[in-house]
């Protein structure tokens, strides 16, 4: 189990290291029509995480079966959308 917690805490330092080296340029290029960016996939995987544990969470005292919620994952990375949501 140490040695999974200091892989983690390896690549979390990795992570970091990299984001930080990087351009906003290169973090929000997008390598070709229709495909996220470096940034809007690092956003994905935050929702994605958020979403996932609360659907864990729910999933041990919901009815059964489990209804998993839609998930619109390419307008929460979309910052068009958040701008429309936030001016509603």
């Amino acid at each position: 189990m140490i040695d999974t917690t200091n892989r983690l805490d390896h690549l979390l330092k990795s992570g970091l290291d990299y984001i930080a080296q990087c351009s906003i340029a290169e973090l929000t290029l997008h390598p070709s029509p229709g495909k996220w960016s470096k940034k809007e996939v690092l956003g994905h995987l935050i929702d994605s995480g958020i979403n996932n544990l609360q659907r864990f969470t729910e999933i041990q005292y919901e009815s059964k079966p489990y209804k998993v919620r839609e998930y619109k994952q390419d307008e929460l990375v979309n910052p068009t959308c958040i701008i429309d949501h936030v001016n509603i």
